[in-house]
């Protein structure tokens, strides 16, 4: 308190909050806890290799986070929100890398069957649609307690992307976006990219991280494209989902939903979420703030035989059952 006399009775007395930060995976993160029991930060694996390996960046949303949430453990609705026309050659392809088999699948089978398997931090839900022949196309998603995700769009070789989300109050938040590749550096031609919002994860961003495309300019729809090119006339994948999410209001009516069998992944995570905050109400510390090292965890895409159980599925695709990183 520097405009307090050296001699008075409150001096060295009084101070602001302060709360510990760490970095990891080029973000800060606080901890807001009992300083007597903190535990590590989440060994996301993008935080885990060189930085040539990772980009990081973060947007700003505008409703409430669990409601931000919902999209990224809903993998049905690319069948519609991100699916571009038949006949076109349009940016939801592009964004996302994707070949002509993976949008045909998604196309042809917009309801997937969904399985879910938990784990020490949370669960992974992975949804199956037809494919050729004998084989199915699985979409594979992680949700790591309190607010992380792992998308089901990486095929093999391909690079992995991963949410954090952080709640600004109870009507925004900020999305921390990251992508990895544990085998090699993310090339210059792919961080120009990102930047541009480009493989489906990333929004062109404007000063403050708040997205080019938003609700205050109404996304820049192109009612054109909407009746040739895509579903929604507007750009970017990531831009879809902040559409359809914000467009449900700040903070979603839940009472008027109608769920689904494709909305198991929305409903086991609200489940878990409950129990949760229920459980730290009555005095329980959540477990999965001890378990650091499991949230080492991958998920994705694979096309295997259908006559595989999900657990044989990620065992093939990621070498354990729940993804986890092990070497």
């Amino acid at each position: 308190m520097p405009n307090v006399e050296p001699d008075a009775g409150m001096r060295g007395k009084i101070s602001i909050k302060a709360y510990p930060t760490r970095e990891f995976g080029e973000m800060v993160w606080a901890y807001f806890g009992p300083p007597e029991v903190m535990p590590e930060v989440p060994k996301l694996e993008h935080g885990l290799l060189p930085p040539a390996h990772c980009y990081v960046t973060k947007r700003l949303q505008q409703c409430n986070w669990a409601q931000s949430m919902d999209g990224a453990v809903d993998t049905a609705h690319f069948s519609f929100l991100h699916m571009p026309a038949p006949a076109s050659k349009s940016n939801a392809a592009d964004n996302i890398a994707a070949d002509e088999k993976r949008i045909r699948w998604l196309r042809n089978d917009p309801m997937p069957r969904f399985t879910i398997l938990d784990h020490e931090v949370g669960f992974v839900v992975g949804g199956a649609r037809r494919a050729d022949g004998q084989e199915l196309y699985w979409r594979i998603t992680q949700f790591m307690l309190p607010s992380h995700s792992i998308t089901p769009s990486a095929m093999p070789g391909e690079i992995y992307y991963g949410y954090s989300w952080v709640p600004v109050d109870d009507e925004s938040c900020w999305i921390y976006v990251y992508g990895w590749h544990p085998e090699r550096p993310i090339t210059a031609k792919e961080r120009a990219t990102f930047d541009k919002g480009g493989y489906g994860q990333f929004a062109e961003l404007g000063p403050g991280y708040i997205p080019v495309r938003n609700r205050a300019n109404d996304y820049l729809i192109d009612r054109k494209a909407q009746k040739t090119v895509s579903f929604t006339g507007i750009r970017g994948i990531a831009e879809q989902d902040t559409m359809a999410q914000e467009s449900q209001g700040p903070i979603a009516d839940r009472t008027t939903e109608h769920l689904t069998a494709t909305d198991i992944g929305v409903v086991h995570f609200r489940r878990l979420m409950l129990k949760e905050a229920k459980n730290l109400r009555a005095g329980q510390e959540p477990p999965a703030a001890q378990h650091p090292w499991c949230y080492r965890l991958r998920s994705g895409g694979a096309v295997l035989p259908s006559d595989l159980s999900f657990k044989e599925v990620m065992e093939q695709r990621f070498g354990s059952a729940t993804g986890k990183v092990t070497k």
